[in-house]
C-alpha cells in the first residue's frame, strides 16, 4: 500500500468533474491503494490548500464524495456548504471558548482578550453571510 505522499495528479485524475461524478473517500482510498479513508482525506486538504479546487457532497443520505467542478455553480455550491460548516463549528466551539475566557485559562494567557486571538476570531465570526474576500485584497 502506498502512503499518503501520493503524487497530487493521481487523486485528480480518477476524480470525474460534476457531483455525478462524485467518489467517496473510501472508492478512492481503494482505488489508489492508499492506507486509509484517512489518508485520502489528509491528501485532499493538502491538494486543496495548494490550490487544487476539488469540490464535496454530503447530503446525509448516502450521496456523498469528491469530483472536479463542472462548472462555477458546483464550486459556489461547495464554497456554501464550507461555509455553512465553518459557521457551525464556531456555535458549537463559542461556549467552550467564553468558559476558558470567563476562568482565565492558561491555555490563552494573555491574550484571551487579544482581538488577535484566532480562536476569538474564529468563535466571533459570521461565516453564515458567505463573504469571500480575496486574501491579495
Amino acid at each position: 500500500m502506498k502512503d499518503n505522499k501520493f503524487p497530487k495528479r493521481s487523486i485528480v485524475s480518477v476524480l470525474g468533474e460534476g457531483i455525478e461524478q462524485a467518489k467517496t473517500a473510501k472508492e478512492l482510498y481503494q482505488m489508489l491503494d492508499y492506507k486509509s479513508e484517512r489518508g485520502i482525506t489528509s491528501a485532499i486538504h493538502k491538494l486543496r490548500i495548494s490550490g487544487e479546487i476539488i469540490c464535496s457532497v454530503n447530503e446525509g443520505d448516502g450521496d456523498n464524495g469528491y469530483f472536479l467542478p463542472s462548472d462555477d455553480r458546483d464550486i459556489e455550491r461547495f464554497v456554501k456548504t464550507m461555509f455553512s460548516r465553518m459557521d457551525k463549528m464556531s456555535q458549537a466551539t463559542k461556549p467552550a471558548y467564553n468558559y476558558l475566557k470567563k476562568k482565565k485559562s492558561t491555555l490563552f494567557a494573555d491574550s484571551i482578550d487579544d482581538e488577535q486571538n484566532p480562536l476569538k476570531k474564529f468563535c466571533y465570526k459570521d461565516y453564515s453571510t458567505n463573504d469571500i474576500k480575496n486574501q491579495d485584497d
